[in-house]
């Protein structure tokens, strides 16, 4: 047993699959989740997060060698950013005194493909600034006008990927050789996307649509465990050099999406 890895969301989907795929390499897995685990946390308020940090440090042995952060929601409401950036922050910055201690610490956050989509530049900007009560507070009213437009769910992705980023860099987080990198993942199947991945779905060819697919989804519908291993690699001892990357693990949607427009 080499090395410990800390996984949230780990009662289903990707984050499930992470934590399957960690173990079965001989690694430990702290699993996190709202559903069970060795932790049993909410991470969308402070209680919960002081609580995660608490448990994490508990059962640690004094150390850990890296997070994966797959704890996440997608319906349009506040709580969908209080999970999935306040929460994701919270989570990563509570283990960071045990990641310190590791001889090869790595940082996977989780975003999304959906990132690309139209997002609130005020939520996002307050995200990174802390103010989670402020932030909310806008969450809380676009969800009364929102219906199938994912306008909550992206900016928490856009601000996840964006603070991944920002920190990679900073000497107390790359410069003390915490490698930070987020995956972005396309359509996978998953408990999350079940609902609106069902034949009888309204949104189902819209989703489609708009995530492009080189193999089209109905001939591939990504998987957990094919996410899994990209994010479990990244958390690795041999992910020596990637530092502050947004990998599109989206079977080419971002790509088709974007094409030369970012270089």
């Amino acid at each position: 047993m080499d090395r410990i890895i800390v996984v949230t969301g780990s009662a289903s989907g990707i984050g499930e699959a992470c934590a399957n795929l960690i173990e079965k390499k001989g690694d430990r897995v702290i699993r996190v989740d709202r559903d069970g685990g060795d932790v049993v946390c909410d991470l969308s308020n402070k209680e919960g997060r002081d609580e995660m940090a608490a448990k994490v440090k508990e059962i640690a042995p004094g150390y850990v060698d890296g997070i994966i952060t797959y704890a996440g929601l997608g319906v349009s409401e506040p709580v969908t950013l209080a999970v999935n950036f306040f929460g994701l922050v919270a989570a990563v910055e509570g283990v960071k005194p045990l990641l310190e201690k590791s001889k090869a610490p790595r940082v996977v956050t989780s975003a999304s493909r959906s990132s690309l989509y139209a997002h609130d530049p005020i939520m996002v900007d307050l995200c990174l600034q802390g103010r989670e009560e402020e932030a909310l507070e806008i969450a809380a009213t676009l969800a009364k006008i929102e219906h199938e437009d994912p306008l909550i769910y992206a900016s928490s992705k856009v601000a996840a990927v964006r603070w991944t980023r920002r920190m990679a860099i900073l000497p107390e987080w790359g410069g003390m050789g915490i490698l930070m990198n987020c995956v972005h993942p396309g359509i996978v199947e998953t408990p999350l996307t079940k609902d609106v991945l069902a034949d009888d779905s309204p949104i189902k060819q819209w989703v489609y649509d708009t995530h492009p697919q080189v193999i089209p989804h109905q001939q591939h519908t990504v998987q957990p465990h094919e996410t899994a291993g990209i994010s479990v690699w990244l958390a690795s001892e041999e992910n020596t050099i990637l530092v502050g990357q947004s990998i599109f693990a989206d079977l080419g949607s971002e790509a088709i999406l974007r094409g030369d427009n970012i270089w």
